[in-house]
């Protein structure tokens, strides 16, 4: 979507072999105010050990050094030899490995593909929201797919 909304941009996409990639990072400057806004937060075990996460909570101007690190790592992976511009080639390439990965994986036998889109992007039905007028009705939280699946597999976690 972003290749076909936004032509003029320069977007890339990190090959990470298999290394977690998890950053996400806004970074905004003018010329007298800086914000970063940086966030990944899982506590997995590649997270932890081996995976690109990042962290950073800086509520009002940041310092310049702090903006400045974290402009020079965005811009070391953005033109790292593993990142790679985005083009319709590219996608298609991507999307090709993806479906034969996704083939071999057990994610691909428990949920169909159109949940899987829902699970990635949100339903594609307007939700009903709710008035704020009403009075508060309790309601149960149920999980969605993904998570259930990440629940189940947290469980026989403890279990074992």
């Amino acid at each position: 979507m972003l290749v076909d909304a936004l032509p003029t941009a320069e977007i890339h996409m990190i090959e990470s072999g298999g290394t977690s990639f998890h950053p996400k990072a806004y970074l905004f400057k003018s010329k007298d105010h800086a914000t970063v806004i940086i966030g990944s937060s899982n506590l997995s075990r590649s997270a932890l050990i081996s995976g690109i996460e990042w962290n950073l909570y800086a509520p009002s101007t940041v310092d310049e050094d702090i903006f400045e690190t974290a402009a020079d790592e965005f811009m070391n992976m953005f033109l790292s030899p593993n990142t790679i511009k985005l083009n319709s080639e590219q996608i298609d390439r991507y999307r090709k490995r993806y479906e034969e990965t996704n083939k071999k994986l057990p994610f691909s036998a428990a949920v169909d593909p159109q949940t899987e889109i829902e699970m990635t992007f949100g339903a594609t039905e307007q939700q009903q929201i709710a008035d704020p007028s009403d009075s508060y009705v309790s309601s149960v939280l149920v999980p969605r797919p993904a998570q259930q699946l990440a629940l189940d597999a947290l469980h026989e976690t403890v279990k074992s």
